[in-house]
């Protein structure tokens, strides 16, 4: 009988090390993926493709469209159309924007290159981050948006709520003027 307790205590110390090991390899697997969306968002701002993004991480192409779907997701709310258009408007002129610093970044690194080209090339850096921070005024133009759009889901939610209100109060027996107008005040709590 001692045996047996002995024995089943080994076996539950076993099962308790096993779910440890899933666990750690669990949270390794979450901070692997984390950290390859950070280089992955890391290489996209500098400008590099997908396919340069898989070959620099020697991690499949497909990978990388996720993650990049992924990233573009953090940034993208879920809303109406025009204001997710926006978004990924506002994302790819920012993605533009950064492939033309890297590829003028390219030119200036060239021991090949004239001197005037370099020096077109740095004037074309400093208009790049120029516009980058012009950028930065629409990016806060957006979240405004998308504060709006937040606040018309809950107003449209509200209205949606008073005409099932009204409809079933209808249904019941004919309302006076009076009462219409009541039950479809704005200003009225229910």
């Amino acid at each position: 009988m001692a045996q047996e307790s002995q024995l089943n205590t080994k076996k539950d110390k076993d099962n308790n090390i096993e779910n440890s090991k899933d666990s750690n390899n669990l949270k390794n697997n979450k901070k692997q993926i984390e950290w390859r969306r950070n280089k992955v968002r890391q290489l996209l701002l500098r400008g590099n493709t997908q396919a340069e993004i898989s070959r620099t991480l020697d991690i499949s192409q497909p990978t990388i469209s996720r993650d990049i779907d992924f990233i573009h997701s953090k940034y993208i709310t879920k809303s109406k159309n025009t204001y997710r258009r926006l978004s990924e408007e506002y994302i790819n002129i920012s993605l533009g924007i950064d492939e033309m610093i890297k590829n003028s970044w390219k030119i200036v690194d060239d021991n090949r290159t004239n001197v005037k080209t370099r020096l077109k090339a740095m004037s074309g850096i400093k208009e790049c981050y120029k516009y980058k921070m012009e950028m930065l005024g629409t990016e806060n133009t957006l979240n405004q948006m998308n504060t709006l759009y937040q606040q018309m889901l809950v107003k449209e939610k509200e209205l949606t709520r008073r005409e099932n209100a009204l409809k079933a109060f209808l249904e019941g027996r004919k309302l006076t003027q009076q009462e219409i107008d009541r039950e479809t005040d704005p200003n009225r709590v229910f």
